[in-house]
């Protein structure tokens, strides 16, 4: 499997949930993007004159160790993805250094096409990122552990066929870790909490009719998690603000507005808000901020969420969003690398292949290097073709995309997530169901997003 080392079978993928779920750490510090048409909801309750102020104590305290125990989670994946990075490293020849810009082969292996232009020195920044960033990213719990088996395990069961599907091994539980299924807007059903207790599936995309019935879903999912004695639960949001935004509340300013007033401190509020805001509904990972740079020709549908044209502009303001939202334990979400500025339609309706100058991929580079230094803990992964990066298939089935651009060259060491795996780009590059899944997680995808049908995160636990 591209990007990958080869699955052990003698390896001990053993792993204590109970302990890990126990464990708690002190707090440091969309995909289908197109907004819901008549979207309502209602603000969330105040507390009732006759409760009792330290059962309302008790519940934040808990909905703040979810949350924080979510993105312990998350680092946990993104510990994964440095030991896959360091296994590669070991296996394979260090390649000389080039001046900025200049043509080279970007990795020693036949997946990679040579005379890729390598735009600049980004690594170099890593160095400079304050303590605290370093420290953090460095943090992971024992499933990171295991997530170097996820790959190997997917592509073995593909080849080999799987086990009893009543009693999931640790291994079928760590696949499903990896998976995020839509959530509806009805209270979960038994077959779901089932599942979910089962560890077949690892988080949800929420598009909630209201707060209040989101706090109840994410309750009951949580305490089925709990029972099953598996790791807390992703709940994942499109909450950028402006055009979407899935719940009323915070972001109250649009990434267009923000980039007319051109203040970062204005942003880190919004993210702050936003943070709070979705951490009292059980929410942990919110799929924003947008770091593409809008161009003229840019489809609409993206253009309206981006922070402006300018690139530097776009890095300092979505690098202040992700400080803000990050800092209430609310995971950040950069979208979607390497860039769709310069994509004409949507990947949520068609396949798209972008045809940038290599000037203008650069420059749509600058924004998630942004967002990589200030620390964010995920990175979207867009369902485009960037033959000019080496990519004749979408980026998320792309190695040279993921390992060589995004880990190797800017140094993200986060959680890598996929776009809507049923969008139209995708679904016209796979066939049968649970394909996109084997192929993302080949090209190094820590977590497969099924944002439209339930039933797709079923195909691709059972791919």
């Amino acid at each position: 499997m591209e990007g990958r080392p080869p699955f052990d079978p003698d390896e001990d993928l053993d792993f204590d949930f109970e302990s890990s779920r126990r464990r708690r750490y002190e707090r440091d510090r969309g995909t289908g993007e197109r907004p819901i048409p008549g979207e309502t909801g209602e603000e969330p309750d105040a507390p009732s004159p006759d409760e009792d102020p330290s059962d309302t104590s008790e519940r934040e305290r808990s909905r703040r160790e979810r949350s924080s125990s979510g993105r312990m989670k998350l680092r946990g994946l993104g510990e994964g993805a440095r030991r896959r990075k360091r296994s590669r490293d070991r296996d394979r020849p260090a390649t000389t250094a080039t001046d900025t810009g200049e043509q080279r082969r970007l990795r020693d292996d036949p997946f990679t096409p040579a005379e890729v232009p390598v735009p600049g020195d980004r690594r170099a920044h890593r160095r400079d990122l304050p303590a605290n960033v370093r420290r953090r990213q460095a943090i992971a719990i024992g499933l990171g552990v295991l997530v170097l088996g996820v790959g190997g395990y997917v592509l073995a069961s593909s080849l080999f066929g799987g086990g009893d599907e009543e009693g999931p091994t640790p291994v079928k539980r760590l696949v499903g870790q990896t998976v995020i299924g839509k959530l509806g807007q009805s209270a979960p059903d038994n077959k779901l909490l089932r599942r979910v207790r089962k560890g077949q599936v690892g988080g949800f995309i929420v598009e909630p009719r209201n707060a209040e019935a989101l706090t109840r879903q994410t309750e009951a999912l949580n305490a089925a998690a709990e029972e099953g004695d598996n790791p807390p639960l992703l709940f994942v949001i499109d909450q950028e603000g402006g055009d979407v935004k899935r719940l009323p509340g915070p972001p109250t300013i649009s990434p267009q507005s923000l980039a007319e007033g051109g203040d970062p401190g204005a942003a880190q509020s919004q993210g702050e808000e936003t943070g709070t805001f979705l951490r009292e509904l059980g929410v942990n990972v919110d799929l924003a901020p947008v770091m593409d740079v809008s161009l003229p020709r840019t489809a609409e549908s993206i253009a309206d969420r981006t922070f402006g044209e300018d690139p530097e502009v776009v890095s300092d303001l979505g690098s202040a969003f992700i400080d803000g939202l990050q800092s209430q334990d609310v995971a950040a979400t950069a979208k979607h690398f390497p860039g769709l500025g310069t994509a004409t339609v949507n990947t949520d309706d068609s396949p798209v292949t972008i045809a940038a100058t290599q000037e203008d991929l650069d420059a749509a580079l600058i924004p998630f290097q942004g967002a990589i230094d200030a620390g964010v803990d995920l990175m979207m992964v867009s369902s485009a073709s960037y033959p000019r990066l080496g990519a004749d298939k979408p980026a998320v089935f792309a190695t040279p995309i993921i390992q060589t651009l995004l880990r190797d060259d800017l140094g993200f060491e986060g959680v890598v997530i996929s776009d809507d795996l049923q969008s139209g780009a995708i679904s016209a590059q796979t066939g049968a169901a649970g394909v996109e899944a084997v192929s993302a997680l080949g090209a190094g995808v820590d977590l497969l997003l099924y944002a439209s049908t339930d039933a797709g995160s079923v195909a691709g636990f059972n791919a």
